[in-house]
């Protein structure tokens, strides 16, 4: 499962609040993949108490086009983050 948060006011607490319910769920989480503008104190803070990977952030995208965001998320993301691994590997 990857969490998508949004970067906005109220993301600490709605993110930490998720993961929460993840784990007591048994679900597996790859990590956080952030959305909006750069607010770095937050996304740390997440990280710091969830101990989840943060995947990245995907900017906010004005025109939100397919190549625009095909473009963002190749420079945001590394797409080996977004599979699961496999025991053994």
């Amino acid at each position: 499962m990857v969490l998508c948060a949004r970067t906005q006011l109220g993301t600490i607490n709605h993110t930490l609040l998720s993961v929460e319910a993840l784990k007591k769920r048994g679900i597996p989480l790859l990590g956080i993949a952030f959305v909006g503008d750069e607010m770095a104190d937050s996304q740390e803070t997440i990280a710091a108490f969830s101990g989840a990977k943060i995947l990245g952030r995907l900017p906010r995208l004005v025109p939100l086009t397919p190549d625009a965001l095909a473009a963002a998320f190749s420079a945001a993301f590394d797409l080996a983050d977004f599979a699961p691994k496999r025991a053994g590997t």
